[in-house]
């Protein structure tokens, strides 16, 4: 019988879910995307290969979107009690030397960086983003040891900058921004 390279290769990876003992739905809906094309020739994949990619792409949407969900949870969080200057939080900018309007500003980019890293598209204003919250959480690391704050106070920021770059790190290739060299070699995006 005679089909075309998509169903082909939508029987291959019913098979290969088979074979794996992964149920089928969840084998297309987890890998059908970020799988490589399993008719082609010289793939080199074999069954037990083709599984590991699936759960190993799964595995990495997951931690992806677990990361993301954590670092967006924090600066939306934190950025809320910001902006409307919850008196622990403006005790403890004052604290660190910061004064309550700084807490405004502050809270406004936090909630306007979980939004980004959330959202759709956008790639370079992700980039952005994260790059924000790493000023953030590093620089509230920092404050935290110029006025003499205990290890257990830097703990917080050090974990979320880790988990700001983990999500990073594990973007879906849409979520990010394409380089590519032009004929004189220059990087553009």
């Amino acid at each position: 019988m005679i089909v075309p390279d998509g169903m082909q290769a939508l029987h291959a990876l019913v098979a290969s879910a088979e074979r794996c003992g992964m149920p089928e739905r969840l084998f297309a809906v987890a890998a059908w995307r970020d799988a490589p094309p399993l008719h082609q020739a010289g793939s080199g994949l074999g069954p037990r290969e083709r599984c590991m990619t699936a759960t190993s792409s799964r595995g990495r949407i997951v931690a992806y979107w677990v990361t993301t969900a954590l670092v967006a949870f924090e600066l939306g969080s934190g950025g809320a009690g910001d902006v409307l200057r919850i008196q622990p939080v403006v005790e403890g900018m004052a604290h660190l030397g910061y004064t309550a309007y700084f807490c405004v500003i502050l809270g406004v980019w936090k909630v306007l960086g979980a939004v980004a890293v959330l959202a759709p598209r956008f790639p370079r204003l992700k980039e952005w983003a994260y790059a924000g919250t790493v000023f953030d959480l590093t620089g509230a690391a920092a404050s935290h040891l110029a006025v003499g704050d205990g290890a257990i106070k830097l703990l917080s920021p050090i974990i979320f900058t880790g988990l700001a770059f983990a999500s990073w790190a594990l973007r879906p290739s849409s979520r990010r921004l394409i380089e590519f060299k032009n004929q004189s070699g220059v990087l553009h995006d």
